[in-house]
């Protein structure tokens, strides 16, 4: 889940706020139960926003930080 998180704030930072929007797809209904654990999911989310937002996940590249 938090990777989802990670492209929207990455295409907000490159693109910028007016060049970037959210598109409904339909899909087709859902077969069998889903696999979500919404607690641990949802903790999982909120600790990733923190790290990034807090600047925690950068990397050392070759080329310096991310």
């Amino acid at each position: 889940m938090p990777l989802s998180q990670e492209f929207k704030i990455r295409a907000r930072r490159y693109l910028g706020k007016n060049n970037t929007a959210e598109v409904s797809v339909p899909y087709r209904p859902r077969v069998g139960e889903a696999e979500i654990n919404t607690w641990g999911d949802g903790l999982l989310n909120l600790r990733f926003l923190f790290t990034h937002r807090l600047g925690l996940t950068r990397q050392v590249t070759p080329w310096g930080p991310e």
